[in-house]
């Protein structure tokens, strides 16, 4: 496909434990990086040293910190880490994040008088940062900083190509881009309405004069075409200071409400974001229980929220993609997953679940991928497929992911990477078209990053 297509770069999003053996593969299978060179906004100087400068040489990143920065901030904070952790260890812009993070709350904490004033302290924030002064944005709440390409040198370094004059505002959809008519503006337009027509909510966006700037269909659809007094809506919406927390009827149409908020850009008010309901789908409003025939004949409900996951469930359906749900216990993950599949292409094929919650670990690798005859003590002549094989052509859902062993998800992402399984005690590759849905109610970020018992690149495989 590259030798095909014959692209200028390739930009990776690729993470955790894939990273380096996708750069090896890469120049083992003669690419050059003088001529496609790969360009991540993941890969660190950790990376590099982990797969060797002559896999990284010439390849690029996307960072706000480099080690290389010259500064006398970074000499400093170099200095520090390498007497506290030695010299040999590489240092990353993971690192300087979580250096800066920390001081920062820090500063905060010791001007804290009470703990209700530490978010609006943490907004006055500026820090002289290895990567250049950096400070809280007041509207998004994140930090501006600085962005930077680097390419890789044969020191395991980042040689820096390009810096920006001045740090970037954390906003990454340009609150003006309504009002602009550039290429990148249009194609932002054109994302954000199709975003808007997946909901079954009514979208309008007025501007700060009260302009209507934005319909979606289904408020075309609601009002649009019954030529609404909009002037209505302005003057109900800025009425008042506080927009309304809760849903109201639409001045003038009895089966209708609506629900505003407001865009700020710098503290100033740029516009605001209505969403408009019909009266049945209001939570303000007594409704009959609703009938879901097209989903499963086990599900019947009014609630609002309950609806628009079940839209968002027939949306998965039609793709073949892997499906993540997150949710506390007992809120029904295992219905969603069986909406999912029933709304499906693969309907007609076997339905599989794995509890991997309920299974030893010395168990569980030979239930997901079955084993073959002698392969342990207790083994069934002939051996026994695993539940990959006998999902094959349909689903299998697996429920408590977040139980299963460290060990077993590299198998696991394996699988999923190579649509092909190996039995335990076996040795040939057999090739499987399963799509899986993983389920669990553990936060499996927090898992990832503070407890590391989930993995990085599994978490993304799954989460499609």
């Amino acid at each position: 496909m590259i030798e095909k297509a014959k692209p200028d770069f390739i930009f990776s999003t690729i993470v955790g434990s894939s990273i380096v053996p996708f750069y090896r593969q890469y120049r083992e299978f003669g690419f050059d990086s003088t001529e496609i060179p790969i360009v991540s906004s993941v890969t660190t100087e950790l990376d590099i040293q982990a797969m060797g400068w002559e896999y990284g040489v010439g390849h690029y990143s996307l960072f706000p910190y480099f080690a290389s920065i010259e500064s006398e901030e970074n000499h400093r904070f170099i200095s520090l880490y390498r007497r506290k952790y030695g010299r040999n260890e590489a240092i990353s812009a993971n690192m300087e994040f979580t250096y800066t993070a920390i001081f920062l709350l820090a500063k905060a904490l010791r001007e804290c008088k009470e703990k209700s004033e530490l978010k609006q302290l943490l907004l006055k924030q500026t820090f002289e940062a290895p990567q250049g002064t950096v400070y809280f944005d007041p509207t998004n709440q994140h930090l501006w900083q600085w962005p930077r390409i680097g390419r890789v040198e044969k020191n395991n370094q980042f040689k820096i190509i390009w810096s920006s004059d001045e740090p970037i505002r954390p906003d990454p959809w340009h609150s003006s881009f309504f009002e602009s008519g550039d290429d990148r503006n249009i194609l932002q337009k054109q994302v954000i309405d199709r975003i808007a027509n997946q909901l079954s909510d009514g979208v309008v966006v007025l501007s700060a004069q009260g302009d209507v700037i934005y319909m979606n269909a289904v408020a075309q659809e609601l009002i649009g075409h019954k030529g609404y007094p909009w002037f209505r809506l302005k003057e109900t919406i800025f009425s008042s200071r506080e927009l309304p927390k809760k849903e109201r009827p639409l001045p003038g149409e009895s089966d209708l409400f609506y629900l505003a908020h407001s865009i700020y850009r710098d503290s100033v008010h740029i516009g605001s974001i209505i969403f408009l309901k019909q009266k049945k789908h209001s939570h303000s409003i007594k409704t009959k229980p609703v009938y879901l025939p097209q989903f499963s004949k086990t599900i019947i409900g009014k609630d609002p929220r309950l609806l628009e996951q079940l839209e968002i469930a027939k949306i998965a359906a039609q793709t073949d993609g892997n499906v993540l749900l997150l949710g506390e216990s007992g809120t029904g993950k295992d219905v969603f997953a069986k909406v999912i599949h029933e709304n499906s292409p693969r309907k007609d094929q076997p339905f599989i679940i794995v509890n991997c919650a309920t299974l030893s670990k010395e168990l569980i690798a030979s239930e997901l991928f079955g084993y073959e005859e002698g392969a342990f003590t207790g083994a069934k002549k002939g051996g026994k497929i695993g539940a990959f094989e006998a999902a094959n052509g349909g689903t299998l859902f697996l429920d408590e992911i977040g139980e299963m062993p460290l060990e077993l998800q590299a198998t696991l992402l394996r699988a999923l990477e190579d649509k092909a399984i190996t039995r335990v005690g076996g040795t040939k590759m057999i090739p499987v078209n399963t799509r899986v849905i993983a389920a669990t109610n553990r936060n499996l970020k927090h898992e990832i990053t503070y407890n590391g018992n989930f993995r990085s690149d599994l978490y993304y495989r799954l989460n499609v």
